[in-house]
């Protein structure tokens, strides 16, 4: 079952509920298993960090673990 949504301009689209869960869910599951691979939190934000000791967004950290995962399976 499909949801109508009307966007802050007037737009309106149409989005399987279930499908946006799935994606986020799937997303979240990829960044929550990268950091079960790392003994602590600041292993990981080492990892998942800039050299000015900030972490990365959420987006960026997708991209860097699709990537390694690519990367990984050649």
């Amino acid at each position: 079952m499909a949801t109508a949504f009307l966007s802050s301009t007037g737009a309106t689209f149409t989005r399987r509920p279930s499908a946006a869960l799935k994606t986020k869910w799937g997303k979240s599951k990829c960044i929550i298993e990268e950091l079960s691979k790392y003994a602590d939190d600041a292993s990981f934000w080492r990892q998942f960090g800039t050299e000015k000791g900030e972490r990365l967004c959420y987006r960026q950290i997708l991209n860097l673990v699709d990537t390694k995962i690519v990367y990984d399976h050649r």
